[in-house]
C-alpha cells in the first residue's frame, strides 16, 4: 500500500457554502435563565461561586465563566446548567469576596471559576452522559463508517464500496459553529487505498441535530502503478444526530495514468492510460460520540484498512 500524501487544500472554504442557507450563528443576547436563588448548590462551596450581573435581569450564581468565541461568555450555573451571555450585556463579574473581575475574562481573555474534571476517567466515563457538543470548547473526533458509490463505476476506476475512518479535532466558535480539521483514510480491502485530510465546518442545529460540510485534499493508490495529475479534491455534507451517526454525501474528483502492458513474457507496454473520474458516495459512520465506542472502532478500523487486508468489499 502506498503511503498516502496529506496536505491542506487552499480552497476548501468555497465548498461550505451549500451550509450558509441556515441563517448565522444565533446572537447570544437572549436573556440569561435566572438563578432561582442566591444559595450554592449541594456540593458546590459558596466561597467558590461567581456571579454574573446582567445589564438586565437578575443576577447569576456560576461555577466557572470564560470568553466563548468573539462578543460571548459561556458560564455554568451552580445547579450544572451551560449558559451563554454576550459581553455587552455583562454589567460585572464578581468573586466571593465582591471583587470585580469582568476584565479579566472579557478583555484578559481568562477562565475564572473552578475547572471541570478533565481527567482521562472523567473524558471517557462521561461519554455516556449526554452533554451536546456545541457546549463543549473542543472535543476529539474519531469515526468510523462505510459508504458505497452510487455512480456508475467503469473498469478499473475508483473503489465501488470502501470502508473509512477518520481522526481529528473541532473547536467551537459558537453556540452554533465549529471549525475543525479530519484525517481520513479508506480501503475497499483490496487494491484500493485512500487517504486524505480536510476542513470541517459544521453547524449546530440544536442540542440534537447539526449538519457539517468537509472538504480537502487526498491520494489514492489503485492496485496499478499511476501517476496523479492535478489536485484530488472532495467534498463532504453530513447531517449529524446527537454527535453520534452521520449520513452524508460524498463526492471525489480522481484523475491519474496508467502504463497498459500487453500479459506476454516479457510484458509489451501499450502507453499510458488517462483516467479521470467523478465519484459520488453515499455512506453512514459513527462517532465522535460515544467515545468508549468510537474509539475503538476508528482504531480496529483504520489498522483494517491499512492492513492490505485483501477481501475485497463488494
Amino acid at each position: 500500500m502506498r503511503v498516502a500524501r496529506f496536505v491542506l487544500a487552499p480552497t476548501v472554504a468555497t465548498l461550505f457554502l451549500v451550509l450558509l442557507v441556515w441563517p448565522g450563528a444565533a446572537r447570544a443576547d437572549a436573556s440569561p435563565a435566572p438563578s432561582d436563588s442566591m444559595v450554592a448548590s449541594p456540593g458546590v462551596p459558596a466561597d467558590s461561586l461567581l456571579t454574573i450581573h446582567p445589564v438586565k435581569g437578575d443576577s447569576i450564581q456560576v461555577r466557572f465563566v470564560e470568553p466563548w468565541g468573539i462578543g460571548v461568555i459561556r458560564y455554568r450555573t451552580a445547579s450544572g446548567e451551560i449558559g451563554y451571555l454576550a459581553t455587552n450585556k455583562v454589567r460585572t463579574i464578581e468573586d466571593s469576596t465582591g471583587k470585580k473581575r469582568q476584565d479579566e475574562v472579557i478583555s484578559g481573555r481568562k477562565r475564572l471559576g473552578s475547572r471541570e474534571d478533565r481527567s482521562l476517567g472523567a473524558w471517557l466515563l462521561g461519554s455516556g452522559r449526554f452533554v451536546p457538543d456545541r457546549e463543549r470548547r473542543n472535543y476529539f473526533v474519531a469515526e468510523f463508517g462505510f459508504s458505497s458509490r452510487i455512480n456508475d463505476v467503469p473498469p478499473g476506476r475508483a473503489a465501488e464500496s470502501v470502508v473509512q475512518t477518520g481522526f481529528g479535532w473541532m473547536a467551537n466558535l459558537s453556540k452554533n459553529w465549529a471549525l475543525g480539521g479530519v484525517l481520513e483514510v479508506a480501503s475497499d480491502m483490496g487494491d484500493y487505498h485512500f487517504g486524505g485530510a480536510g476542513v470541517r465546518l459544521r453547524r449546530y442545529l440544536g442540542d440534537v441535530w447539526s449538519v457539517e460540510g468537509t472538504a480537502g485534499v487526498f491520494d489514492a493508490a489503485y492496485g496499478v502503478q499511476s501517476n496523479g495529475h492535478g489536485i484530488p479534491l472532495f467534498g463532504e455534507v453530513g447531517f449529524t444526530a446527537l454527535g453520534s451517526l452521520t449520513l452524508f454525501t460524498r463526492i471525489e474528483r480522481h484523475s491519474y495514468s496508467y502504463r497498459r502492458y500487453i500479459s506476454f513474457f516479457p510484458a509489451i507496454a501499450l502507453g499510458d492510460a488517462e483516467v479521470s473520474d467523478d465519484v459520488l458516495r453515499i455512506g453512514v459512520r459513527m462517532g465522535p460520540r460515544p467515545r468508549l465506542v468510537a474509539i475503538p472502532l476508528a482504531v480496529a478500523g483504520s489498522m483494517l484498512v491499512m492492513s492490505g487486508n485483501s477481501r475485497k468489499l463488494y
